[in-house]
């Protein structure tokens, strides 16, 4: 997958010339609502001979327009990457979302977009929004697209799961209250969180439970406790159960993270890129008065997502 950032000094420039077929939006999640406008897109360019891509923008806009003060997501930057290419996406546009992007009106930014990219087919959902205080909208684009002839396009209409609208604050609700079954048939898969193991305390190692530690970076934030989770590393998948959270027993002043003791391994995977997979919430965190005490639920933590994995 190619990709091309669009920032304010190359947009109206042209930058990317063959004939490309977009999805257009944030998509945070890149969940099954925004599967349908990705899928749309591929059939087209498919049938077409034309090159499949996705536009976005990066940061978020909510970030960039103050409306959140902290704006954690589903799938970041790097993990939309992941997921566009497992897609066989053939091109990412990166829109670079700054104050200047934002203000500009609606139309001049169409004109300026369509500049960079030769753009003849156009796919969007139903409550698509751009331009300077998001006055453009399907009605807009439909506009455009009739009276100039420069490309057509397709709407996707709402998509539901159980009479409910599948969106991206859904699911970050479930997220945050732990409900990771709830997350499935929202995402289309678990919720994961990606990155590069780093160096704890090593506590862990000297209590029997050695850990992959991974730091949630911009990531939405599971609620802090123990969950059944699977670990992807150098193309392999391992069980295991990850605590999210401040490791209140050792009273560390550390960030949040995730905590991964992977079951039956002892490699290590300082500074390699892994993903955890969270399948099911165990339990809260818990402030221990021991340290026994922290082992033994901890071993019935690994009892009980072993008998999970037995199902």
């Amino acid at each position: 997958m190619e990709i091309i950032h669009i920032t304010k000094e190359n947009l109206a420039t042209a930058i990317f010339q063959q004939p490309v077929a977009a999805a257009f939006g944030f998509f945070d999640g890149l969940h099954l609502g925004h599967k349908a406008l990705i899928d749309a897109t591929k059939t087209y360019a498919e049938e077409n001979g034309v090159k499949s891509a996705v536009i976005t923008f990066d940061p978020s806009p909510s970030l960039v327009l103050k409306k959140f003060s902290d704006r954690r997501e589903i799938t970041p930057m790097n993990e939309k990457q992941r997921l566009l290419e497992q897609w066989n996406i053939d091109v990412l546009f990166i829109i670079d979302f700054n104050e200047h992007v934002a203000a500009i009106d609606h139309e001049v930014f169409l004109e300026q977009l369509i500049a960079s990219i030769d753009l003849v087919h156009l796919v969007v959902g139903f409550d698509f929004h751009y331009g300077h205080k998001g006055a453009g909208d399907v009605h807009s684009l439909q506009e455009y697209s009739k009276t100039h002839n420069q490309f057509s396009l397709t709407v996707i209409d709402e998509q539901n799961f159980n009479g409910e609208k599948i969106s991206s604050s859904a699911i970050r609700d479930a997220i945050t209250d732990g409900q990771m079954e709830a997350v499935v048939p929202l995402l289309g898969r678990s919720y994961c969180i990606s990155g590069v193991v780093v160096h704890g305390f090593k506590r862990g190692r000297t209590i029997g439970f050695p850990t992959a530690n991974i730091p949630l970076d911009s990531y939405v934030m599971p609620k802090f406790g123990v969950y059944v989770t699977h670990f992807y590393i150098d193309d392999k998948i391992y069980r295991g159960i990850t605590n999210v959270g401040l490791t209140p027993t050792f009273a560390e002043d550390i960030p949040a993270l995730t905590e991964t003791f992977i079951f039956d391994f002892n490699d290590e995977i300082y500074d390699k890129l892994a993903t955890v997979e969270f399948l099911h919430y165990i339990r809260p965190e818990l402030k221990f008065d021991s340290v026994d005490e922290l082992i033994d639920r901890m071993n019935d933590d690994a009892e009980y997502a072993r008998k999970y994995f037995a199902k």
